[in-house]
C-alpha cells in the first residue's frame, strides 16, 4: 500500500516528540527521490561502515519479519536507493545481498 502522506503524518508526529530521530528515520522511510535536508546532513557524515550496519539493521529488524516479499523489499527500497546512491553498490553488506537473493535489491 502506497500511503506517503499518512507515512509523513506519523513521522512528524515522531520528530515532534524526539527531533533527533529523524536524521536515521529519514535515511529509512523518507524520500527515496530526494533526501531530506535531514537525511542529506546524516550521509555527508556517514561512514560506509556505519551505512553497511544501517542496512543490516534494517533488514534484520524490519525486512525479514514482513511474510510478503514486497513488504520485505519496500522496508530496504528507501535506505538501499540513497545510501546506494551516496557509497555507491558496495555499500550492500553480503549479508543482506544472500538474504535478498530471490531478487533483484540494486539501489
Amino acid at each position: 500500500v502506497d500511503d506517503r502522506a499518512g507515512l509523513d503524518a506519523v513521522l512528524a508526529r515522531l520528530y515532534a516528540l524526539r527531533p533527533p530521530i529523524q536524521f536515521v528515520y529519514d535515511l529509512l522511510y523518507g524520500p527515496e527521490d530526494a533526501p531530506s535536508p535531514a537525511a542529506a546532513m546524516a550521509l555527508q557524515q556517514m561512514t560506509i561502515e556505519r551505512a553497511r550496519g544501517l542496512l543490516i539493521f534494517a533488514d534484520y529488524m524490519c525486512g525479514r519479519l514482513f511474510a510478503e516479499e514486497e513488504q520485505r523489499r519496500n522496508t530496504l527500497r528507501v535506505p538501499l536507493t540513497l545510501l546506494g546512491r551516496h557509497f555507491g553498490p558496495e555499500v550492500v553488506p553480503d549479508e543482506v545481498k544472500r538474504r535478498r537473493a530471490a531478487g533483484p535489491i540494486d539501489p
